[in-house]
């Protein structure tokens, strides 16, 4: 095993074509983010993959362009504890390049496949409210608006939802996050409740059948 510290606006090889970068976040204690990708490779293009040899020779002398420019896909966002602040898009250019790129990586952990997102406060009281500012965790109508920002695609990528707090029922957290999502996201939303069940309703296979199909 390889530990390794880092700080936000670092790209750290991983194994293979993979990669990690980091972003900063906003929390009690200094927190970052992360998004993990792919790299591409540049291949033959399609249309010239069932050719022969001497028929890629010959287009090749002819100057013929026969493969596809080097790419990424950008696979998992993970946000781990962070505030609103932490995630809400900058109006500032960062002159620093640590700092700009933390700020680029931001943006692609909500570009990636698949999302990690913490969602501690959900239901509509000023209580909840203030406690995700005082304790710096997000509230579900936080989390909305910086989706929007973002300009996150919902209908092609994968919305995991977690860090709930305790103090929801499994079935009153997804209420809440039904009600607020936008549908969109939330047809492709999962949330982690497991913790959140009580002992019946964890003998019952219907329900947490329904919570494993469902989210």
């Amino acid at each position: 095993m390889n530990i390794r510290s880092v700080k936000p606006g670092d790209e750290i090889d991983l194994f293979g074509n993979l990669f990690a970068r980091v972003f900063r976040v906003s929390h009690c204690i200094g927190a970052v983010g992360y998004v993990i990708g792919s790299r591409l490779a540049p291949a033959l293009k399609e249309e010239y993959r069932g050719l022969g040899n001497a028929e890629i020779r010959e287009l090749v002398k002819k100057g013929v362009s026969l493969k596809t420019e080097a790419g990424e896909v950008l696979q998992v966002g993970y946000t781990g504890d962070t505030s609103r602040e932490g995630l809400f898009v900058e109006n500032t250019t960062n002159e620093d390049e640590s700092e700009a790129k933390s700020a680029l990586f931001v943006q692609q952990a909500f570009e990636s496949r698949l999302l990690f997102c913490e969602a501690t406060f959900l239901d509509d009281s000023q209580k909840a409210r203030d406690l995700s500012v005082k304790r710096r965790h997000l509230h579900i109508e936080d989390i909305v608006r910086v989706l929007e920002e973002r300009q996150y695609a919902g209908y092609d990528h994968q919305l995991v939802l977690m860090h709930i707090s305790g103090r929801y029922s499994a079935k009153g957290a997804l209420d809440h996050i039904a009600s607020v999502l936008p549908r969109n996201v939330a047809s492709q939303c999962l949330v982690a409740i497991s913790s959140h069940l009580d002992q019946v309703l964890r003998r019952d296979e219907a329900w947490t059948h329904l919570v494993q199909e469902n989210g």
